[in-house]
């Protein structure tokens, strides 16, 4: 633009006084998320306050007897050593839910899906085992349980469901 056509012609150095309140709209927007970032800290703290995010064990609340009550009961099927490791899940769940691990095989018997079952058994210990030992300790199994029992009643119900489009014809 040096051509001498263009010579008294300036540019204006500023946005025509467009920018001044863009950047204090931008302040303001920065701003308000602080402040909302802030407010949502404040609620979670106070919500944790004196609070544990875990459910606490209390001997006297009959879903953690129920809890602890199914843990001796898998921990005696092996070396009852205390804490839960696979094997003991997987014979539980053969013991208590076979029926929902079992296909019917090329000659029409019952089998169990021992992949399946394996592969649900690992699925649970990784849900409920904490400190990722691949062991389930006693407080973590009954902190755990309500997961357990999610786990379980979805597996349940897809059997059903998996049932009842087998007999229906609808796949």
């Amino acid at each position: 633009m040096n051509h001498a056509l263009f010579k008294n012609d300036s540019l204006p150095s500023h946005c025509l006084g467009v920018m001044d309140p863009m950047k204090k709209h931008q302040a303001r927007f920065k701003e308000k998320a602080v402040v909302k970032c802030v407010k949502a800290l404040a609620r979670m703290r106070s919500f944790s306050a004196g609070k544990s995010m875990h459910w606490e064990t209390n001997g006297n609340d009959s879903r953690q007897q129920e809890a602890d009550n199914l843990f001796t009961t898998i921990d005696s099927l092996g070396d009852k050593n205390g804490a839960l490791e696979l094997f003991e899940i997987i014979l539980y769940m053969q013991e208590h839910y076979q029926n929902l691990f079992s296909h019917k095989d090329v000659d029409g018997q019952m089998v169990v899906d021992e992949e399946r079952l394996t592969s649900f058994a690992a699925f649970l210990r990784d849900q409920i085992d904490r400190d990722h030992d691949g062991l389930i300790s006693r407080e973590e199994f009954i902190k755990g349980y309500c997961i357990w029992q999610m786990h379980m009643a979805k597996l349940i119900n897809q059997s059903k469901q998996e049932v009842l489009a087998k007999q229906t014809g609808v796949y």
